[in-house]
């Protein structure tokens, strides 16, 4: 059996599922729309067909009354005994669903708190809507943010679905800023990262970029309980050492070179072009490689003056001085 016919008979068993629990002559909820309104009908029957099952209804109301017309299985929600409750239900669903706003700056944060902060096996982002937030652990979610949920949520901010606790915009900012109380240093790599493309990478977006993300950072800050200028002066601090590293790296691949240590020189060099290594992979390259690289017999012997200090940063035309200096 091909994968297309294994599919089409798992669909139809769950159709057999769902119109066994439909009993011919009872009254159900009717809806052409998800969002439209409940009509009762009565349920005559059910029709089968080859790829799919249908029900006959007859209309109980208003001016199709006593019309019947085949419909979906989908178009038939609930019993109508559980109408009030249906759509009171319903109705909070929609407005959970309407209150995310994709330019709404504090969902924007909240969701960014969400996947720094909190596994994707407690809370996950919704299929529907897009930008909701479902909470699969409650427990371990209260853990996180020290709090229980119940004290975080509020039933009017939140609804029951088969995926779990879907959360409005409301709910996430509240959830959000309990996690951020509860773990503001987990947020801090996200805020400096933040802070450095405010400050050195501005011609890359467009304003409307550039005061969107610098609003949603400012949230983060508040949440987390940190000042934007001390994390942004810790990125100069940061950039101006980096600098300063690139130019003692340079020179100290010259100076390999003229002391014809070509391949201590290379091996250098390519690791300064890969970026930082992880700590092992440091080790074991001064452990290893670098002894391979020893400058050949007859060299000149590289000298070290054990009285510089390479942080006294001098300005030459070999150590310039740092821009920000």
């Amino acid at each position: 059996m091909s994968t297309d016919e294994e599919r089409r008979e798992r669909r139809l068993q769950e159709m057999e599922r769902q119109a066994a629990a439909i009993t011919p002559g009872e009254e159900w909820i009717y809806r052409a729309q998800d969002k439209g309104r409940s009509q009762r009908v009565r349920v005559i029957g059910q029709e089968r067909m080859v790829s799919t099952i249908q029900m006959e209804v007859e209309f109980l109301d208003g001016e199709r009354t006593g019309r019947r017309r085949l419909v979906g299985l989908q178009r038939l929600k609930a019993p109508w005994s559980e109408v009030g409750e249906y759509d009171a239900r319903d109705t909070k669903l929609r407005r959970i669903e309407g209150s995310h706003d994709r330019f709404n700056p504090s969902r924007r944060a909240a969701h960014v708190v969400f996947q720094r902060l909190i596994p994707t096996a407690v809370a996950v982002p919704s299929r529907w809507p897009m930008r909701g937030i479902v909470v699969q652990d409650a427990e371990a979610l209260g853990t996180l943010c020290r709090h229980p949920v119940t004290e975080l949520v509020t039933e009017e901010e939140s609804i029951s679905t088969g995926s779990g606790l879907l959360l409005s915009t409301a709910a996430m900012v509240s959830v959000a800023k309990a996690a951020c109380a509860a773990d503001p240093d987990g947020m801090r790599s996200e805020l400096l990262a933040r802070d450095r493309r405010s400050l050195l990478a501005p011609s890359q977006r467009n304003e409307w970029e550039i005061d969107s993300e610098e609003e949603v950072t400012e949230i983060l800050h508040a949440w987390c309980g940190t000042r934007p200028l001390e994390f942004r002066r810790m990125v100069i601090r940061l950039e101006n050492e980096v600098a300063w590293q690139r130019a003692l790296v340079a020179s100290a691949i010259d100076a390999l070179r003229r002391c014809r240590a070509r391949k201590a020189a290379e091996n250098l060099e390519r690791l300064a072009r890969e970026g930082p290594p992880e700590v092992d992979e440091a080790i074991e390259y001064v452990r290893v490689t670098l002894p391979e690289a020893e400058a050949r017999p007859g060299a000149p012997v590289a000298w070290v003056d054990e009285d510089w200090d390479p942080m006294s940063r001098p300005e030459s035309e070999e150590f310039p001085a740092c821009p920000w200096d």
